[in-house]
């Protein structure tokens, strides 16, 4: 079996999996909520005043490694918060 195989088999893969069952949707909405303060913070500080497309600021955000990742969010597509964005940082 591969190394990926074999994690899902793990004790800690199980009872983190059983975790998640218990308590869905409050790990997705605090992920969620994690995910678009640490992208705002991004973006905040290092585009406040540059016009880009989401997609070129998301691939920026994933690149720090310890990032929040967006499938673990209610986020769908990065392409639904530009006009939020816009709200927030006015």
């Amino acid at each position: 079996e591969n190394g990926f195989q074999c994690h899902l088999k793990s004790d800690s893969h199980m009872r983190q999996m059983a975790l998640f069952g218990q308590n869905s949707e409050k790990i997705i909405g605090e992920y969620s909520r994690q995910f678009e303060t640490t992208f705002l913070q991004h973006f905040r500080t290092a585009h406040r005043h540059t016009r880009m497309q989401a997609s070129m600021l998301y691939n920026e955000f994933i690149a720090d490694r310890h990032h929040v990742h967006m499938n673990s969010t209610k986020v769908s597509r990065i392409r639904a918060k530009p006009r939020l964005l816009a709200c927030l940082l006015a």
